[in-house]
Order: C-alpha cells, then sequence, then structure tokens
C-alpha cells in the first residue's frame, strides 16, 4: 500500500503511541481557526468544531474498515 505522510511539528507523545501500539496507524490532526491563538496564553479551540472532527473521523474509519 501506499502511505501519505504529513510533516510538522513533533509531539513527543506520538514516540509514545508508537512504542506502545506498533501495529497501529496513527493520525494526527490540527484543530484551529485563524483567532485559535495556538501557543498563546489564551489558546482556544472551537469545540463544536472539534465534536464535528469527531464525527466526521469516525463516519471515515468505519467506512474503511467496512472495505
Amino acid at each position: 500500500g501506499v502511505a501519505y505522510t504529513g510533516g510538522g511539528g513533533s509531539l513527543p507523545i506520538v514516540f509514545d503511541l508508537v512504542d506502545r501500539y506498533p501495529k497501529a496507524q496513527i493520525l494526527l490532526t490540527g484543530l484551529i481557526r485563524q483567532d485559535s491563538n495556538i501557543h498563546a496564553p489564551n489558546e482556544n479551540i472551537d469545540l463544536d468544531l472539534c465534536k464535528k472532527l469527531i464525527c466526521a473521523l469516525t463516519r471515515v474509519i468505519s467506512a474503511v474498515s467496512q472495505q
């Protein structure tokens, strides 16, 4: 198969997850808006957007797992 990988900042937890679950496929996705103020004291996420992303990912993972 083909694996598509993205680049960016690393998150140390990914290495822990890979060590703990070596057969798992790890997916990280950003969930920010223009006003999220990443790495600022008032950093925030939109919880409604977060819920929508979780629902969308659930549907995609479910559909892929049934193929």
